[in-house]
């Protein structure tokens, strides 16, 4: 959960307002994790909206039977990237 918590924090940029908060080399910390982490029904759930202006928009859910779930408002692909990086795939990236 953290890293992709992590993953989208890095990639998310600011929306709206949220520009004046918006730092470039910010990093998502531990303390940002345990701030969003709730715990429902013995689940665990971790809910960013925006974070230090950046428009973050991602929802984890850890099940007790292991099931993660993904989801992101706003962000288009974004997700499929964090997950290929979290594989071990590299990011294609243009050569000139």
């Amino acid at each position: 959960m953290f890293a992709l918590a992590a993953l989208s924090f890095d990639d998310a940029r600011p929306g709206g307002y949220s520009e004046t908060e918006f730092v470039e080399n910010d990093e998502f910390t531990v303390a940002d994790f345990l701030y969003v982490l709730r715990f429902v029904r013995g689940e665990s759930h971790l809910e960013v909206d925006y974070l230090r202006g950046r428009c973050v928009k991602t929802d984890v859910v850890a099940r007790r039977d292991g099931l993660v779930t993904l989801e992101t408002r706003c962000r288009g692909e974004s997700a499929l990237r964090w997950v290929d990086r979290l594989k071990g795939k590299k990011k294609l990236t243009l050569v000139q």
